[in-house]
């Protein structure tokens, strides 16, 4: 086959290949959840103590809703406490003690004829599939129709597009335009579709490629040789004799990333399997160049230890490393990670107009810790605010001056109970980065360890002129 043809096979088959490898990360690499609150919603006619009754049945009643909710009572005489969903039993609307606060509070957690939960994610479920979560609540519930919104980290495609475009180009310009180099890089950019994790196994890959290249190009150039020019030449390669450990190292290092980083094993092992199919293939077409004519390129063979040593596989693998340590860091900082999957941005959008703050809690609180020294009728009275006046004498005994009366002041007041969620809710769902983001940060930093060698010039050595040749058999081309 003549060396325009040979070409189409490898390339070809890498199209293929890397098209297997990226539905396989499709389907697999689910969206994890992030930190935050699940909302659960379903119809209002569906008694709140009794939905979360099934939750906690369920190990989920760690739940904020109308029930665990409380608001504050002046009793005349002391201040109580008092469950939401109760407080329309004990207070009727004309009550003067009905500032408003308990309705306002009541409507957040149930409108547009929906029920509202919120439930707070658990470490043990942080990172996990949001499908995960609702199938909890599914078992939970039993045959109670619901929805749940649940914020989910996504994978933001056209900025590992960016990064690829990037190291792709780096890894061209370092290796060389060369079939092997460019056969690969549609696998490489399947991989890369999976975030950090995919930008490390294929800085992985990178480093094995440098390995593997030169031993295997000068044993398929060996192949075009007559058969008795091939006797002499048809040996295991120099190269790869010396680079078997190094080839074990960065395999085993593959798998390592590929446990530890929580990428999909299935795509990691397809993604090797691949890369082990398209580099001898596209090595063994680099090879029929000259063909036609029946000439075979002259391929430089190193005779010293040095000149192997300058090829270090890491050194090209360093724009991947950059690039999956960029993976990891920006979307954060750009606002990517985590976002919904699943809609739930809509859903929080929609409560933006019942949110309760703090100021609400705190001004409820302090009416209600005033309202027995309070008059029953404002802007009347000894003062413009309708406050009762404490006064006190003067010198001469007489009544010497006034001010406000004591309200009760806000001392041991509970912090408000709704603060981490309001915060969530305000920031559309969008909580911290969740622990898949931060395991993959370990197989980051020890490729990038790797790759550190690969970034400084190695030392002049002087060796013994004995052991400076190592092939015993040297052919010089003239």
């Amino acid at each position: 086959m003549d060396f325009r043809n040979s070409c189409l096979v490898p390339a070809a088959l890498s199209l293929l290949l890397g098209l297997g490898v990226w539905y396989i990360i499709f389907r697999l690499l689910t969206p994890a959840l992030g930190a935050g609150y699940g909302v659960l919603s379903l119809d209002a006619e569906y008694g709140d103590r009794m939905v979360g009754e099934l939750l906690s049945r369920g190990g989920l009643g760690n739940y904020l809703s109308e029930s665990t909710q409380w608001v504050f009572l002046d009793d005349f005489g002391e201040l109580l406490r008092i469950p939401l969903d109760t407080y329309e039993d004990r207070v009727t609307p004309f009550d003067p003690r009905n500032d408003g606060y308990p309705e306002r509070l009541r409507s957040f957690f149930v409108h547009g004829g929906k029920r509202f939960f919120f439930i707070p994610l658990p470490r043990g479920l942080i990172g996990a599939s949001p499908g995960e979560l609702e199938d909890r609540v599914a078992r939970c519930l039993g045959d109670i129709p619901f929805r749940l919104d649940a914020p989910a980290s996504s994978r933001p495609l056209g900025l590992y597009a960016l990064l690829f475009a990037a190291a792709a180009a780096a890894l061209v310009l370092l290796s060389g335009v060369t079939l092997g180099g460019i056969s690969l890089l549609p696998l490489l950019g399947a991989l890369c579709s999976g975030g950090a994790g995919g930008f490390t196994l294929a800085a992985v890959l990178t480093a094995l490629f440098a390995l593997l290249r030169e031993p295997l190009g000068e044993f398929f150039v060996s192949r075009r040789y007559s058969p008795r020019e091939a006797g002499r030449l048809r040996h295991e390669p120099a190269l790869f004799r010396r680079n078997r450990l190094p080839v074990l190292v960065v395999t085993a290092l593959y798998g390592g990333v590929c446990v530890l980083s929580g990428f999909p094993l299935a795509a990691g092992i397809a993604a090797l399997l691949s890369f082990a199919l398209i580099l001898p293939l596209a090595l063994r077409a680099g090879s029929n160049r000259g063909a036609v004519l029946g000439h075979i390129r002259f391929v430089p063979v190193p005779i010293s230890g040095r000149s192997i040593q300058r090829g270090r596989p890491f050194r090209i693998a360093v724009p991947f490393a950059l690039a999956s340590l960029a993976a990891l860091v920006l979307p954060p900082l750009l606002g990517f990670l985590p976002r919904s999957d699943s809609g739930a941005g809509l859903a929080w959008t929609g409560m933006e107009a019942f949110l309760v703050d703090s100021s609400a809690y705190e001004a409820h609180a302090a009416f209600q810790r005033s309202f027995s020294r309070r008059p029953l009728r404002y802007g009347e009275g000894p003062s413009e605010e309708g406050e009762y006046l404490r006064y006190h004498r003067g010198a001469d005994g007489l009544i010497g001056g006034a001010q406000p009366g004591d309200t009760g002041g806000e001392g041991g007041l509970p912090p408000f109970p709704l603060e981490d969620l309001t915060a969530f809710l305000r920031s559309s769902g969008s909580g911290s980065p969740n622990s898949h983001t931060r395991k993959e940060l370990i197989p980051v930093l020890t490729v990038l360890l790797f790759c550190v060698p690969a970034l400084f010039p190695a030392p002049e050595r002087r060796r013994n002129k004995r052991k400076y040749l190592i092939y015993n058999d040297k052919r010089i081309a003239a």
